[in-house]
């Protein structure tokens, strides 16, 4: 043995299995005071100078965390004046292109658009697939 080198006091194994359970703990922990909302378009949207559309937040005095797809120069030239650009509650657009997709996908010539080259058992495939229920 070297100087200041001595036994383990814990059973290396016991001490492994013991902070496992500490970080499992710590994260069911966290996601109890923050839940995480994912910005579903991000990265896929963009404003009408082709900027794109970048997910923000602000919180109210109460602490409710409002979202916002925000034009991403609003972001990057912070402080600057006179600057112009989209603010859209995440909420309601996220809803609204849901709701666009889903009508999309019950137009009954939509799969054969989609399915050029396929004969009409493919498209009714895709079709019933398409018509399922989802959460989008």
């Amino acid at each position: 043995m070297h100087d200041g080198q001595h036994d383990p006091i814990i059973d290396p194994d016991r001490w492994d299995a013991v902070q496992l359970r500490l970080q499992g703990m710590a994260s069911r922990i966290r996601l109890k005071k923050t839940p995480r909302h994912v910005s579903l378009l991000c990265g896929k949207i963009f404003d009408e100078t082709g900027d794109r559309l970048t997910p923000s937040h602000s919180k109210t005095k109460k602490g409710t965390r409002l979202r916002y797809y925000v034009s991403h120069r609003l972001i990057a030239r912070s402080g600057e004046e006179n600057l112009d650009g989209w603010r859209l509650p995440a909420d309601q657009l996220e809803a609204q292109i849901g709701t666009l997709a889903r009508s999309h996908l019950a137009n009954p010539t939509f799969a054969g658009c989609l399915c050029l080259q396929s004969d009409a058992s493919e498209i009714a495939c895709v079709r019933s697939n398409a018509n399922c229920e989802c959460s989008i």
